[in-house]
């Protein structure tokens, strides 16, 4: 095998990532892969070989020492910070309230804490619990395989210790200071949003990470003066002096490298980047050459048992994904160029080849985690790349120890780059592509990128992976599990679609749609002016093709975000209805309130004036009913509407919602509650499951996301980190309260 250390470096990963699913003891593993090795032995067999690392990384994950899991208002933990973000930082534990422990403890911070800091932190604990739409990344499964049980929302902290000795400057009179910190110290916290917002849509956020274009360009620097050093010594023609001084230049480089990714906190990147140009420096040294894909693989490989956590996290995977389509999509195009091209002209191809595989690489985790590429990347690269990388990088890096002609010329490059992206950002719509993938596309995607040897295969399957969009046979209903807040698509058979709520402000709803080859709402339904019913409505707006919006009225004053909703979508030419305009499908919807009446004794009361839709087919009938309360389900039972057969419980499950009388009316087979986890109202109240306690309830905080199909049974299944089979729902036969 030509790159002995890739197999280890693709499955070791992948057995850490699958371990939470299988869960697997650590001696049934221990045997397994004595197993495997010694028929890997013995007959020279790769596949046996394979599963050993891949059984190999599934150990490695079951030995890791998970942390605490506790519900408490409020605890003191001791430990050191081992990773942290502007938000988020990860605590190896030393004690907690005074008593050893160990283990990783999650923390949601008010600011970054300092990487390598000793630290106490107090604040209450939970445990790590989180639901996520089907086919978007799972926190709660990453912070299994992290070990992660429980996340301390920080109320205050002390440092007990100093943390890593961070590269620092003085950039305040500087044009662009954020970027320059950003660029010499990996510190992302000071950048404008408008400047964020540029490099996300011109593909260009990637210059950002500490990667291996800042680790390498100091290595490199570091070896080569070092080498002009050293050559003097040359002229004394000892051999065994000439052998010794060849390895100078390397291990200097190796530690200026190893010095620069822990002072900058160990990002993953920069340790990707570290472990490979550390690799590439010996190869070098014991003129045994660079092999880019052993690099490669033993860094992945390596940095995956130091940390089972490593394989879930955004920057392994962007890091990692570059550089494998910088060795295959890239060397396929350069095979192209004509030998004689012009210098100039060849350096311009190869770049833009380069940017292209790099791309191409990242494209399975964007499409998983960003869904956005913008097809100008290329070339916004082209010109970026030299520019940030070649010129900014080491120039902020020699600023940030006060040389002020480097600072000058690192911001004015800065200033430059980001000239020529907004000149691009300003570009058609048509520009800025929308892929999207769910973790297991985005993995079967990546493996497309590894066969680009084989352009044909990779394309086809690619272009399967993303085509493969199934319509539903019957009327299909999904309840979304969005936090604290509503949001259900309905999907009729024909194809149309009526989005009812969207939940809290979130992109999320729009990715779930985009995951399910959803490009169109011929319908959406706000059911009253809150937003956790409307917020994930502006994304949907701005990004995919909507036909109409019902709401129950228009905006009152003082409520400025729905009024803004309600600007964005006549600016978009979208119809806005109300409550007595005709419906999509007058055979399958029928609105039930508010009467006009009712609407305007009640307009100031959002929650009362909720839309109530109720859908039938297949002789079955599904109630939304919005947030009403007293009044608003007093009306409603006077419609008499008589027994139904799933439920939309009002209000996500409050205490002035679910009027017994009224259940005792509508006798639902299925209650479903849409609310958050461990949310800070309390839904569902204990009284209102008192009140369905005589059909089943499937809630969104425990159960997840809940899809219902209205064919000749009712089905219903449930998705939390998977989905779970089919189940049909019983006859009404013997239901009923007491």
């Amino acid at each position: 095998m030509r790159h002995p250390l890739l197999l280890p470096g693709l499955l070791i990963p992948l057995g850490i990532a699958l371990y939470p699913s299988l869960n697997t003891q650590p001696l049934p593993l221990i045997l397994a892969i004595g197993a495997c090795g010694l028929l890997g032995w013995i007959g020279r067999s790769w596949p046996a070989a394979g599963a050993a690392c891949l059984l190999f990384g599934m150990l490695r994950a079951s030995l890791w020492i998970p942390g605490p899991s506790l519900h408490s208002p409020g605890v003191y933990a001791h430990g050191q910070v081992s990773r942290a973000s502007t938000h988020r930082a990860i605590l190896d534990l030393r004690a907690l309230n005074g008593s050893p422990a160990l283990g990783p403890l999650s923390l949601k911070t008010k600011e970054a804490l300092p990487v390598g800091a000793q630290v106490a932190v107090f604040g209450p604990i939970g445990p790590s619990q989180s639901v996520t739409l089907p086919g978007s990344p799972s926190p709660a499964y990453a912070a299994q395989l992290n070990g992660q049980n429980s996340v301390l929302r920080v109320q205050s902290w002390v440092p007990l210790s100093l943390g890593r000795p961070r590269v620092n400057g003085d950039f305040e009179h500087t044009e662009n200071p954020g970027l320059l910190r950003a660029l010499s110290s990996g510190d992302r916290a000071q950048i404008p949003q408008a400047d964020q917002d540029t490099l996300t849509h011109t593909g260009t956020r990637h210059l950002l990470a500490i990667s291996g274009l800042h680790i390498g360009l100091l290595a490199a620097g570091t070896a080569w003066l070092l080498r002009i050093v050293a050559a003097p010594l040359l002229l004394l023609r000892a051999p065994s002096l000439g052998r010794f001084l060849r390895w100078i230049p390397a291990l200097g480089g190796m530690v200026a490298a190893l010095a620069f990714a822990y002072s900058v906190g160990s990002p993953i990147s920069a340790q990707r980047a570290a472990a490979m140009v550390c690799g590439g420096l010996l190869g070098n040294a014991s003129g045994r050459g660079m092999q880019p894909w052993n690099l490669l693989g033993g860094a992945a490989a390596g940095l995956c048992l130091a940390d089972p956590g490593t394989p879930v996290d955004l920057s392994f995977q962007l890091s990692f994904g570059a550089v494998a389509g910088l060795l295959t999509v890239t060397p396929r195009m350069e095979r192209y160029l004509p030998p004689d091209l012009n210098l100039a002209l060849a350096w311009a191809a190869r770049s833009l080849f380069a940017s292209v595989g790099a791309t191409l690489g990242t494209l399975p985790a964007v499409a998983l985690h960003f869904q956005e590429i913008s097809l100008l990347s290329p070339l916004a690269n082209l010109v970026a790349v030299p520019l940030m990388g070649a010129v900014a990088v080491p120039c902020a890096l020699l600023g940030s120890t006060g040389w002020t002609l480097p600072l000058a010329l690192a911001d004015g490059s800065i200033s430059l780059s980001l000239q020529w992206l907004r000149w691009l950002e300003s570009a058609p719509s048509w520009t800025l592509l929308h892929p999207a993938l769910g973790t297991a596309g985005a993995a079967l995607l990546m493996g497309c990128v590894l066969l680009a040897r084989w352009p044909g295969i990779a394309l086809s399957c690619a272009a399967l992976i993303f085509g493969l969009h199934s319509r539903p046979l019957h009327t299909q209903v999904d309840f979304l599990a969005i936090g604290q807040g509503d949001g259900a698509l309905i999907q009729l058979p024909d194809g149309r679609t009526v989005l009812v709520d969207a939940g809290p402000p979130s992109e999320q709803p729009l990715f779930w749609l985009r995951r399910q080859g959803i490009t169109h709402i011929d319908e959406v339904l706000i059911s009253h002016p809150h937003p956790d019913h409307y917020g994930g409505v502006f994304p949907i707006l701005e990004s995919l093709s909507v036909g109409a919006v019902r709401v129950p009225r228009g905006p009152l004053e003082g409520e400025e975000d729905y009024a803004r909703l309600w600007a964005l979508a006549q600016s978009k030419g979208v119809a806005i209805l109300d409550g007595q305009d005709p419906v999509l499908d007058p055979q399958r919807l029928e609105m039930h309130h508010p009467e006009p009446a009712f609407l305007a004794q009640f307009e100031e009361d959002p929650n009362e004036i909720s839309l109530v839709l109720e859908l039938r087919d297949g002789g079955h009938r599904v109630l939304f009913t919005g947030d009403v309360e007293d009044a608003g389900e007093q009306a409603l039972l006077a419609l008499n509407l008589g027994p139904i057969d799933v439920l939309k419980v009002a209000h996500h499950g409050s205490h002035t919602s679910s009027d017994p009388r009224l259940m005792a009316q509508w006798q639902p087979r299925l209650a479903v509650i849409s609310c958050g986890v461990d949310n800070r109202f309390g839904h569902p109240r204990a009284q209102t499951l008192w009140a369905h306690r005589a059909w089943p309830v499937l809630r969104t905080d425990q159960d997840g996301t809940v899809e219902l199909s209205l064919g000749e049974t009712l089905r219903y299944r449930t998705w939390s980190g998977a989905w779970r089979p089919w189940q049909t729902l019983p006859s009404r036969a013997g239901g009923g309260l007491d």
